[in-house]
């Protein structure tokens, strides 16, 4: 595997790839400040409509712990090098190359609502993997038929913090790897390749969703879930105004209170504060494809003043608008 690509440092480096992903980002390591952390061809962000790749090939140059908080979506991938070990909030996964009789790996990843990932970096890891992370409304519609096959699947879709792993076959890893030395910029081809390789690991899946146990997750109240959708169809409407808590907990048949609770619980985060970051990440999406500037940005968000907006913008994702 060539590594001798794009050195990858602490700090702004990934802080401002992290953001064009909606992040923002935390790496700790006992290393220099400055250290290099990664070094390698790491496609860290491509973001398209609906969806969002990220991966590459890299070789990890410290122990560190980086962590960032990531959107609800499903994730489909194949790791073809090397182990991840993650945490999705507290609980930890880890995905092996090594223990799978030497064959890549395709694995899924189910978030219903944002959760703090942190990844473990450890010294020599030569890490070869391809992930591309979708809403999940938006590819339920085109998985239909697997959806109405594979139990194992479904199964996923209606769990939080839910992983799967399963061999990948010869045509997804040539695919893959056809994929990883791809150095064009046409976007139109990168889109759609994802979406093979998706179709791809979930044919695999299908082959032996019989042998495939989910792991462990946990399950959000559907109250909850259904307010989620709620704040997230009001976070894509421009202009309008931010709803009153008590009419939210109408809306889900709860006090004040105990909607303050249960949703905290449940996202790590009060209604309100979940909508205002909803907002911001919609308008960080609208900056990064040029729709508009930076005050329309802000108007977007429900800001009035645009100094407002891009503190506001910095303290969730750790750069300026203008930084993007």
């Amino acid at each position: 595997m060539d590594l001798a690509g794009q050195t990858i440092h602490l700090a702004e480096e990934i802080r401002r790839q992290s953001a064009k992903a909606g992040s923002k980002a935390s790496l700790h390591s006992q290393s220099a400040k400055n250290a290099a952390v990664l070094r390698g061809n790491y496609r860290l962000s491509e973001h398209f409509d609906n969806m969002l790749l990220h991966g590459g090939e890299s070789v990890e140059l410290q122990n560190a712990e980086l962590s960032l908080e990531r959107k609800a979506s499903i994730t489909l991938g194949i790791l073809i090098q090397g182990k991840l070990h993650f945490a999705l909030d507290e609980h930890w996964h880890q995905l092996d190359k090594s223990s799978s009789d030497g064959r890549a790996i395709c694995f899924a990843i189910n978030l219903l609502k944002p959760t703090m990932w942190r990844r473990r970096l450890y010294t020599g890891n030569r890490v070869d993997k391809i992930s591309i992370s979708y809403e999940q409304s938006w590819l339920q519609q085109r998985i239909q038929g697997q959806l109405a096959q594979l139990d194992v699947l479904r199964q996923l879709l209606c769990q939080h913090d839910c992983v799967l792993s399963w061999p990948a076959s010869n045509n997804t890893l040539e695919l893959a790897r056809s994929f990883q030395h791809y150095n064009g910029k046409q976007a139109l081809l990168l889109e759609g390749m994802s979406m093979q390789l998706s179709a791809l690991c979930l044919d695999d899946l299908a082959k032996c969703s019989k042998s495939v146990v989910p792991s462990q997750s946990r399950k959000l109240d559907n109250n909850i879930i259904e307010l989620m959708k709620r704040l997230e169809t009001l976070a894509c409407e421009r202009g309008t105004e931010t709803p009153k808590l008590a009419e939210l907990a109408h809306t889900a048949g709860m006090s004040k209170a105990g909607l303050q609770r249960n949703f905290k619980q449940s996202t790590g985060k009060s209604p309100l504060q979940f909508l205002r970051e909803r907002r911001l990440q919609h308008a960080r999406d609208a900056l990064l494809k040029g729709e508009v500037k930076v005050g329309e940005a802000a108007w977007m968000a429900g800001y009035n003043h645009s100094s407002n907006f891009c503190s506001a913008f910095k303290k969730l994702f750790g750069v300026k608008p203008s930084e993007l």
